[in-house]
């Protein structure tokens, strides 16, 4: 298996390779982010070993592909001396970066989507003339729709990674994946941010998000009602949700379900200080007939 985090051996390469700043990288994320890319690179190795035989064209498709190098505090990495460390930040190989160094079965196409321009040239600039890669510059949701509905699937299999900043994947774009039923996706799902958007005094504002999010109002029975008396011998109805993130992933794994031939369980990312759940790591497959085989491969490594 490919050394998780790998770095060139001129460690002069931090700004001249990536156009800009170390600090402008992808920057935010903690030791939740070292343990969510292990699971990434694990299941790819693992799943291009295991169709090295078979005769699929195999692809890899990252949603939110930032520059393909990951900026985090050093104290989230531990002592490595394989990974460079400069003013007390720890740099290391992105998801993009990842997928394209996968070596004992390559995959045949990588498709990186990034919406911000600096990014995209950033990621161009580190990938280097690769010609299995396409960077396309375009919003996450509508160019996974378009790959969906316009690529020939038969003979192609692919992974896609959605590692969104926050609820920026629309359950239309979850659903398109799934009908392909060629495709296994890993979704980080913000857990935090959707509790976050829960308070019923912030609920019209929030709203349309929360049905994008889960494609209906599933979520509403997240909430609870409450009936108080008043003074005038009537009862003030409220609704409040009180439930914690496990009742909220849980819910998004039923909708999942349903369109999915198989779905993990949640892996929960935890800040380090505070213990408390920012993400959900999902692993789906859509194909039936991969199912038994994928599934088996994800749960062990979720369970590593």
């Amino acid at each position: 298996m490919n050394g998780l985090w790998r770095v060139r051996e001129n460690k002069r390469e931090m700004s001249s390779d990536l156009g800009f700043s170390p600090s402008s990288a992808r920057s935010w994320g903690e030791a939740w982010t070292v343990e969510k890319l292990g699971i990434l690179e694990k299941y790819l190795d693992a799943y291009t070993t295991a169709l090295k035989h078979k005769d699929f064209a195999l692809w890899y498709i990252d949603a939110f592909a930032g520059t393909g190098r990951i900026s985090l505090p050093a104290s989230a990495v531990g002592q490595d001396d394989e990974i460079e460390i400069k003013d007390g930040r720890a740099f290391l190989d992105g998801s993009a970066k990842i997928a394209a160094d996968i070596r004992d079965k390559p995959f045949d196409k990588l498709i990186f989507i990034e919406k911000e321009s600096a990014r995209t040239e950033a990621l161009q600039n580190r990938i280097g003339s690769d010609n299995r890669v396409d960077i396309r510059n375009d919003e996450a949701n509508q160019e996974l729709q378009r790959i969906c509905q316009t690529t020939p699937w038969h003979g192609t299999r692919a992974v896609v990674f959605l590692d969104p900043f926050g609820t920026q994947v629309e359950w239309k774009t979850v659903k398109s994946l799934a009908q392909t039923q060629c495709i296994d996706v890993w979704i980080l799902f913000p857990t935090m941010a959707v509790r976050r958007l829960l308070p019923r005094d912030k609920l019209p504002e929030h709203e349309p998000r929360l049905n994008r999010v889960f494609g209906n109002d599933a979520w509403k029975d997240l909430y609870e009602e409450k009936r108080q008396p008043t003074l005038y011998e009537e009862e003030m109805v409220s609704y409040h949700s009180d439930r914690g993130t496990e009742a909220i992933v849980g819910r998004y794994r039923e909708r999942m379900e349903k369109i999915f031939a198989g779905v993990s369980k949640a892996k929960s990312l935890r800040h380090p200080r505070k213990n408390s759940v920012l993400f959900d790591l999902i692993f789906a497959v859509s194909n039936p007939e991969a199912k038994q085989l994928a599934m088996r491969i994800a749960r062990h490594i979720l369970q590593m």
